[in-house]
C-alpha cells in the first residue's frame, strides 16, 4: 500500500474512534509525508486530551517542530519553550 492509501484509511478509522494512539499516529503519517499543517492543526487540536506531560512535551515539541519547518518562528519558539517546560498549550 501506498503511503497515501495508509494515510487514507488512517482518516477514515479516526473519524469512528477516539483513540489517542491512532491519531498521534495519523499526525506522525502526515508530518512523514511532508504535511506538517495538517500534522501541527492534528496535534493542537490532541493536546487537551493528554494526561502524560510526557506525551504532551513530545507533542508540543512536533508542534514547534512543524512551525519551525512552516517558517513560522515566533510560533515554532513558543511551542518549544512550552515542550521544554511541560506547559500545556
Amino acid at each position: 500500500a501506498s503511503t497515501d492509501q495508509i494515510i487514507a484509511t488512517l482518516e477514515t478509522t479516526a473519524k469512528a474512534t477516539k483513540c489517542l494512539t491512532l491519531h498521534t499516529t495519523l499526525a506522525q503519517a502526515y508530518f512523514n509525508h511532508g504535511h506538517h499543517h495538517k500534522a501541527r492543526e492534528l496535534y493542537q487540536k490532541l493536546l487537551p486530551e493528554v494526561d502524560s506531560t510526557v506525551l504532551k512535551a513530545q507533542m508540543l515539541f512536533q508542534v514547534g517542530y512543524c512551525y519551525y519547518l512552516e517558517k513560522n518562528l515566533a510560533k515554532a519558539e513558543e511551542a518549544l519553550e512550552k515542550a521544554i517546560t511541560h506547559q500545556p498549550a
